[in-house]
Protein backbone atom coordinates (compact mmCIF):
# COMPACT_ATOMS: atom_id res chain seq x y z
CA UNK A 1 0.00 0.00 0.00
CA UNK A 2 1.56 3.20 -1.31
CA UNK A 3 -0.71 5.28 1.15
CA UNK A 4 0.47 3.33 4.63
CA UNK A 5 3.97 3.52 3.12
CA UNK A 6 4.07 7.19 2.81
CA UNK A 7 2.22 7.42 6.14
CA UNK A 8 5.06 5.82 8.12
CA UNK A 9 7.67 7.59 6.71
CA UNK A 10 5.86 10.86 7.47
CA UNK A 11 5.70 9.61 10.98
CA UNK A 12 9.03 8.15 11.08
CA UNK A 13 10.27 11.70 10.03
CA UNK A 14 7.97 13.77 11.88
CA UNK A 15 6.96 15.10 8.73
CA UNK A 16 2.99 16.36 8.61
CA UNK A 17 0.63 14.95 6.02
CA UNK A 18 -1.98 16.29 4.54
CA UNK A 19 -5.32 14.37 2.94
CA UNK A 20 -5.59 16.31 0.31
CA UNK A 21 -8.33 14.07 -0.99
CA UNK A 22 -10.40 15.00 1.92
CA UNK A 23 -10.33 18.05 1.74
CA UNK A 24 -11.43 18.24 -1.56
CA UNK A 25 -14.35 15.89 -1.04
CA UNK A 26 -15.28 18.27 2.00
CA UNK A 27 -16.45 20.79 -0.40
CA UNK A 28 -17.44 18.50 -3.23
CA UNK A 29 -21.19 17.68 -3.05
CA UNK A 30 -22.20 14.61 -1.55
CA UNK A 31 -17.99 13.93 -0.68
CA UNK A 32 -17.49 13.37 -4.48
CA UNK A 33 -14.64 14.56 -6.10
CA UNK A 34 -16.20 17.13 -8.92
CA UNK A 35 -16.48 20.25 -9.86
CA UNK A 36 -15.76 22.95 -8.02
CA UNK A 37 -13.26 21.38 -6.96
CA UNK A 38 -12.42 19.12 -9.80
CA UNK A 39 -11.75 20.16 -13.36
CA UNK A 40 -11.93 17.62 -15.43
CA UNK A 41 -12.34 14.43 -13.09
CA UNK A 42 -8.64 14.64 -12.46
CA UNK A 43 -7.06 17.90 -11.91
CA UNK A 44 -8.22 20.02 -9.44
CA UNK A 45 -9.58 23.67 -9.93
CA UNK A 46 -8.32 27.00 -9.22
CA UNK A 47 -10.81 26.52 -6.60
CA UNK A 48 -9.17 23.51 -5.15
CA UNK A 49 -5.67 23.94 -5.63
CA UNK A 50 -6.54 27.74 -3.17
CA UNK A 51 -8.32 24.53 -0.28
CA UNK A 52 -5.38 22.69 -0.73
CA UNK A 53 -2.53 25.79 -0.48
CA UNK A 54 -4.73 26.51 2.75
CA UNK A 55 -4.66 23.37 4.49
CA UNK A 56 -0.73 23.41 4.11
CA UNK A 57 -0.51 26.84 5.07
CA UNK A 58 -2.26 25.59 8.25
CA UNK A 59 -0.19 22.72 9.15
CA UNK A 60 2.30 24.73 8.43
CA UNK A 61 1.51 27.36 10.66
CA UNK A 62 0.83 24.54 13.60
CA UNK A 63 4.25 23.70 13.23
CA UNK A 64 5.65 27.20 13.83
CA UNK A 65 6.74 27.40 10.19
CA UNK A 66 4.41 30.23 9.53
CA UNK A 67 2.50 33.49 11.54
CA UNK A 68 -0.22 31.48 13.75
CA UNK A 69 -3.21 31.11 12.05
CA UNK A 70 -4.93 33.79 14.30
CA UNK A 71 -2.49 36.48 12.20
CA UNK A 72 -3.04 35.69 9.16
CA UNK A 73 -4.25 38.90 6.55
CA UNK A 74 -7.48 37.82 5.44
CA UNK A 75 -8.50 40.86 3.79
CA UNK A 76 -5.44 40.03 1.25
CA UNK A 77 -6.57 36.46 0.10
CA UNK A 78 -8.18 36.69 -3.68
CA UNK A 79 -11.59 35.02 -4.66
CA UNK A 80 -10.74 32.54 -7.62
CA UNK A 81 -11.83 35.29 -10.13
CA UNK A 82 -9.58 37.84 -9.64
CA UNK A 83 -6.94 35.33 -9.46
CA UNK A 84 -7.65 34.72 -13.26
CA UNK A 85 -7.88 38.01 -13.84
CA UNK A 86 -4.39 38.50 -12.15
CA UNK A 87 -3.19 35.75 -14.72
CA UNK A 88 -4.91 37.35 -17.81
CA UNK A 89 -7.57 34.92 -18.04
CA UNK A 90 -10.45 35.61 -19.42
CA UNK A 91 -13.54 34.14 -20.61
CA UNK A 92 -11.94 34.13 -24.46
CA UNK A 93 -9.21 31.92 -22.67
CA UNK A 94 -11.86 29.57 -20.92
CA UNK A 95 -13.94 29.06 -23.86
CA UNK A 96 -10.58 27.99 -26.07
CA UNK A 97 -10.03 25.84 -23.02
CA UNK A 98 -12.98 23.86 -22.71
CA UNK A 99 -12.74 23.57 -26.83
CA UNK A 100 -9.66 22.42 -26.07
CA UNK A 101 -10.73 19.83 -23.91
CA UNK A 102 -13.61 18.26 -26.40
CA UNK A 103 -10.91 17.94 -28.99
CA UNK A 104 -8.85 15.39 -26.32
CA UNK A 105 -11.94 13.91 -24.98
CA UNK A 106 -13.42 13.24 -28.79
CA UNK A 107 -10.00 11.68 -29.04
CA UNK A 108 -10.69 9.41 -26.59
CA UNK A 109 -13.31 7.78 -28.10
CA UNK A 110 -16.89 7.84 -28.35
CA UNK A 111 -17.44 6.81 -24.50
CA UNK A 112 -16.41 10.48 -23.77
CA UNK A 113 -18.83 11.97 -25.82
CA UNK A 114 -21.71 13.29 -22.94
CA UNK A 115 -18.18 14.74 -21.10
CA UNK A 116 -16.93 16.51 -24.23
CA UNK A 117 -20.90 17.85 -24.79
CA UNK A 118 -20.31 18.91 -20.94
CA UNK A 119 -17.33 21.05 -21.93
CA UNK A 120 -18.66 22.53 -25.14
CA UNK A 121 -21.66 23.35 -23.39
CA UNK A 122 -19.18 24.79 -20.57
CA UNK A 123 -17.56 27.15 -22.97
CA UNK A 124 -20.54 28.13 -24.40
CA UNK A 125 -21.21 29.75 -20.85
CA UNK A 126 -18.52 32.21 -21.57
CA UNK A 127 -18.48 33.15 -25.05
CA UNK A 128 -22.10 32.29 -25.89
CA UNK A 129 -21.66 33.21 -29.89
CA UNK A 130 -18.62 31.24 -30.21
CA UNK A 131 -19.01 29.19 -33.70
CA UNK A 132 -16.10 27.06 -32.98
CA UNK A 133 -18.05 25.78 -29.85
CA UNK A 134 -21.50 25.35 -31.54
CA UNK A 135 -20.21 23.71 -34.11
CA UNK A 136 -18.26 21.28 -32.35
CA UNK A 137 -21.02 20.69 -29.98
CA UNK A 138 -23.52 19.64 -33.07
CA UNK A 139 -20.79 17.51 -34.15
CA UNK A 140 -20.36 15.76 -31.15
CA UNK A 141 -24.36 15.32 -30.62
CA UNK A 142 -23.95 14.16 -34.51
CA UNK A 143 -21.53 11.38 -33.23
CA UNK A 144 -23.89 10.62 -30.35
CA UNK A 145 -26.49 9.83 -32.83
CA UNK A 146 -28.69 12.77 -30.94
CA UNK A 147 -29.85 13.87 -34.37
CA UNK A 148 -32.51 16.12 -32.81
CA UNK A 149 -30.12 18.50 -30.54
CA UNK A 150 -27.32 17.73 -33.50
CA UNK A 151 -29.45 19.76 -35.86
CA UNK A 152 -30.94 22.49 -32.87
CA UNK A 153 -26.92 23.36 -32.91
CA UNK A 154 -26.00 23.32 -36.04
CA UNK A 155 -28.98 25.98 -36.96
CA UNK A 156 -27.58 28.05 -34.28
CA UNK A 157 -24.26 27.62 -36.44
CA UNK A 158 -26.04 28.74 -39.24
CA UNK A 159 -27.32 31.78 -37.36
CA UNK A 160 -23.56 32.70 -36.07
CA UNK A 161 -21.76 31.63 -39.29
CA UNK A 162 -23.68 30.81 -42.40
CA UNK A 163 -20.04 30.01 -44.16
CA UNK A 164 -19.50 27.43 -41.46
CA UNK A 165 -22.36 25.31 -41.47
CA UNK A 166 -21.84 25.49 -46.14
CA UNK A 167 -18.39 23.69 -45.26
CA UNK A 168 -20.17 21.55 -42.95
CA UNK A 169 -22.45 20.66 -45.55
CA UNK A 170 -20.47 20.39 -47.98
CA UNK A 171 -18.37 17.44 -46.54
CA UNK A 172 -21.60 16.07 -44.78
CA UNK A 173 -24.09 15.59 -47.02
CA UNK A 174 -25.95 13.54 -44.76
CA UNK A 175 -26.12 16.59 -42.62
CA UNK A 176 -27.24 19.11 -45.02
CA UNK A 177 -29.59 16.50 -45.70
CA UNK A 178 -31.13 16.02 -42.03
CA UNK A 179 -31.08 19.91 -41.45
CA UNK A 180 -32.80 20.97 -44.76
CA UNK A 181 -35.76 18.33 -43.97
CA UNK A 182 -37.07 20.90 -41.16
Amino acid sequence: EISAALKALCEYNDVPLIDTEAVLKSQSKGGILSEPVIEDNCHPSLEGQRLMALAVARVMAEKGWLAPFAEWQWKDEKTPAEYLKALGIDDHFLAEANLTLTFYLLNLGENNYDRAIFYALRGLQYEPDSADLTRRLAWLYWLKGDTDEAKKWYRKLGELSPNDLMEVCAKHPEIFKEIGEN
